[in-house]
């Protein structure tokens, strides 16, 4: 379809053009024997225009838009290797103007160029052309970059996309500017009401975007007074402007342009769960094949023998491997002094080449060194973090500040194979792909007959349960909402017992979700008391919904 018809054919949808339509369809009506149809549909297109030129309505539409993505300070925005501003901001400069005008969306060239000068993103990508009835004048793209410049941004820190005419269009360029220079991730620019059909095209076109909205429209309370009541024309124009996104987000999902969009309470529900609880705002990407895995020691020193299997498991999966320069030393019970342990761990933080931090074993000292972690370069480039044991509380004072990296994975060749485990698939599987992965519990596992009826939704965090109680009250991030997952090594039932216990009533177990319980190796039971009947005659006296 041409670009001429997908702009005029949806105005008659829209609630003017909609109202006109009937206008004529009931005046013509009125020459028949369909005198009252005519009059009713008259009645409705008037009752109809009035409610969608009103400010109350307006703002009831573009807030359900606007909520889907809520603004993010530009000091808590991810690193990125690019920042993506999407046109739709500037008319041309035609007779007698001057300079190219500026609409309502300008806000947009302000977000990108505060976010630039942030440091988030070394490089701004500003994508739009111009229509085919628009021959002869500058792609926006260019009169964008103009005032970019204006505003102090580097002409050499520009990438201009000019041939987009659509948002569909604006994602599968920008898609191969990124492919062309081999970026990863990008924060999206774009109105607050129009980035869940811009994310969505972005998604589908095989792009790991970050929304970063600006030019929110509908403020709180929606309703002041009765002014917000009566019909307005800026009003009209808003709601107009919110069904136009309604339904190209529709026609995108419909011709596969949209790779996903969730508007409905049980995705917003857990969109807030996730902020709220945990303020998540760096995700690590998926690994790709010939990508560095780096193996270091935050904890005790690893038998080298056996981590060299563990590499070679690694690399016949497709990636590259190396070590840390501490990564085999050894200091009593830990893999070198604090400074040594911590230098190797925020240097592969550090290093863009690395992809995935794999932990060579857990042992003891990771909470030595877990509030001393580089979290601005984490949340800068966030990469996974794959370990148990002792790294829990590195990737739980990771979550705390805001990275979700932590892959609470075996470390053991044994545990990783795919032929002798299917933690290894699932390992595999974690590293390499951004869609859901289900784990299952295993019914040889003595915590398994732990279960219970019911459905609940919520981040997975938390692993070892003695260094979940370590980090408490100065590591461990807020648990609302989330599901807690628990696992325990060669420890007594009142070990248990008494961290559950600190951990309930210091409150950090209040509002979960649910709690997962894993494998307690080498548990010590006291007379008939397991794990799970000592759980089950605790969790009465539980805060969290399990």
């Amino acid at each position: 379809m041409s670009p001429l018809l997908t702009k005029v054919l949806p105005l008659f949808v829209y609630p003017l053009g909609a109202a006109i339509l009937a206008g004529i369809v009931a005046l013509a009506l009125m020459r028949t024997r369909f005198r009252r149809a005519a009059s009713a549909l008259l009645a409705l297109a008037l009752v109809g225009l009035w409610v969608a030129a009103t400010p109350l309505f307006a703002d009831w539409l573009t807030a359900r838009l606007e909520a889907e993505h809520p603004p993010v300070p530009v000091a808590e925005a991810p690193g990125a290797d690019a920042i993506v501003l999407l046109g739709g901001i500037v008319a041309q400069p035609l007779p007698p103007r001057l300079t190219p005008d500026l609409g309502d969306a300008a806000d947009r060239i302000l977000q990108a160029m505060r976010l630039h000068r942030a440091g988030k993103a070394p490089v701004i990508v500003v994508s739009g052309g111009y229509l085919p009835w628009e021959a002869g004048v500058a792609p926006e793209a260019e009169l964008i970059a103009d005032l970019l410049v204006e505003l102090g941004v580097p002409r050499a820190a520009l990438v201009l996309e000019t041939g987009s005419r659509n948002t569909r269009e604006n994602a599968v360029n920008t898609a191969e500017v990124f492919r062309a220079q081999g970026w990863r991730t990008g924060l999206l620019v774009t109105s607050a009401e129009h980035m869940p059909r811009a994310l969505a095209a972005f998604r589908a076109a095989g792009l790991d975007m970050t929304p970063a909205p600006a030019d929110m429209r509908a403020t709180y309370p929606l309703y002041e007074s009765v002014l917000d009541l009566l019909p307005d024309a800026t009003a009209l124009a808003r709601t107009t402007a919110a069904l136009k996104e309604l339904l190209g987000l529709f026609v995108y999902r419909w011709r596969g342009w949209a790779q996903e969009h969730c508007l409905s309470p049980s995705h917003q529900t857990r969109r807030r769960m996730i902020s709220e609880a945990q303020r998540i705002i760096a995700v690590p990407a998926p690994l790709l094949p010939g990508e560095k895995i780096r193996f270091v020691s935050p904890a005790s020193t690893p038998d080298r023998d056996d981590l060299e299997v563990s590499a070679e498991l690694l690399r016949s999966w497709g990636f590259r491997v190396d070590f840390g320069a501490n990564a085999f030393r050894k200091l009593n019970y830990l893999a070198g002094t604090d400074e040594e342990r911590l230098a190797d761990f925020n240097s592969a933080l550090r290093d863009p080449d690395v992809r995935a931090i794999f932990a060579t074993r857990g042992g003891k000292g990771s909470y030595r060194i877990a509030d001393r972690i580089d979290f601005d370069a984490a949340k800068r480039d966030p990469k996974f973090l794959v370990g148990f044991s002792d790294i829990t509380i590195l990737q739980m004072a990771l979550c705390k500040n805001g990275v979700a990296a932590g892959i609470h994975g075996a470390l053991s060749e044994e545990d990783w194979h795919p032929r002798t485990s299917p933690a290894g698939s699932s390992l595999r599987e974690l590293l390499t792909t951004s869609e859901d992965v289900v784990l299952s519990a295993r019914a040889d596992e003595e915590t398994s007959v732990m279960t219970t009826r019911g459905r609940v939704n919520g981040p997975l965090v938390g692993g070892n349960l003695d260094m979940v109680a370590t980090a408490a009250g100065w590591a461990l991030p807020r648990l609302d909402g989330c599901i807690l997952l628990l696992e325990a090594v060669n420890m007594f039932l009142g070990q248990v017992d008494r961290q559950l216990t600190m951990l309930r009533k210091g409150g950090f177990l209040s509002g979960l979700a649910g709690i997962a319980l894993g494998r307690f190796t080498d548990f010590k039971p006291s007379g008939s008391l397991t794990i799970p009947t000592f759980s089950a005659s605790t969790s009465a006296n539980s805060t969290c919904r399990s």
